[in-house]
């Protein structure tokens, strides 16, 4: 499966950036299918049960404070996916790679790492629009996502393997990542990715666990005044307030293509009333 590959891939990063202290939060799809395969492989209870998180062949790999403000973890991170064999994308040069892999059956694939983090306000950075990067590095640069200001809140740590840890941003986080990313694609000619977004907000509120239920509080609490949080709430009271809003209907959308059937009234209405409270909207 093209998602082992993809398992091995980022356990060779970890595994050589250990030595510079870089951890790496694994977001979007592919972080949600590890968490899922970490819940079922040690009975983690959840507060629902836990869809089958789509298939991806994008690796989003976010860099916290302390890598983003620090040349030395930057450049190690370019030199390890170049001697991984990843070539910067063309139009993303700093802060996108790819490289094609074989896979067991003879198809060749291309698998594409994107580098993002939250902004950050620090004289160690240069910031513009959309990329930020550390003032005395240009080798390497990463998205900038506002609405990952919490990335470092409670993050699920995955052991891959002896030498490979990761970790899964909080569903708060991953939350208001997916919210944004879903009113961004909304209005797109093809309406693919708006339903692989309604998906992974579904999922990721299926798979929060009760001790991240209660870190959620937490987070609100602290991050009480957050712009990010509170934009994210508008989302979920424009478009997933009810069975028939849009983000409900694209998700149902995508039920039907992925597993052909539709989600149950009693599901979606448990749904809702779990994202209202895990953003503490109620």
């Amino acid at each position: 499966m093209f998602v082992d590959i993809m398992r091995r891939e980022l356990c060779a990063l970890a595994s050589t950036l250990k030595k510079d202290g870089v951890r790496l939060y694994v977001g979007g799809g592919y972080g949600l299918w590890l968490k899922a395969d970490h819940l079922a492989a040690n009975a983690i209870e959840t507060l629902r049960e836990v869809p089958v998180p789509r298939t991806t062949q994008d690796i989003d790999l976010f860099l916290g404070v302390d890598v983003i403000t620090d040349p030395r973890k930057t450049d190690a991170i370019r030199e390890a996916l170049e001697g991984m064999g990843h070539q910067p994308v063309p139009g993303a040069e700093h802060y996108q790679f790819s490289r094609e892999i074989t896979t067991s059956a003879g198809v060749s694939q291309t698998l594409k790492i994107d580098l993002l983090a939250p902004r950050v306000e620090d004289e160690r950075v240069r910031v513009d629009a959309r990329r930020i990067r550390p003032r005395e590095s240009h080798g390497l640069h990463a998205h900038i996502v506002p609405e990952a200001e919490t990335l470092e809140e409670f993050p699920l740590e995955l052991v891959l393997d002896e030498d490979c840890a990761v970790f899964i941003p909080h569903p708060l986080t991953s939350l208001a990542m997916k919210l944004f990313a879903f009113r961004d694609r909304l209005d797109d000619e093809s309406r693919s990715l708006s339903r692989y977004h309604a998906y992974d907000v579904f999922t990721i509120v299926a798979m929060t666990t009760v001790e991240e239920w209660a870190q959620a509080h937490e987070i609100r609490n602290r991050f009480s005044g957050s712009a990010a949080l509170a934009e994210a709430n508008e989302i979920v009271r424009m478009h997933f307030d009810s069975p028939t809003s849009i983000g409900i209907l694209r998700l149902q959308e995508q039920v039907r293509l992925a597993e052909g059937r539709a989600l149950a009234g009693e599901v979606v209405t448990q749904f809702l009333d779990d994202l209202r409270a895990l953003l503490g909207s109620m």
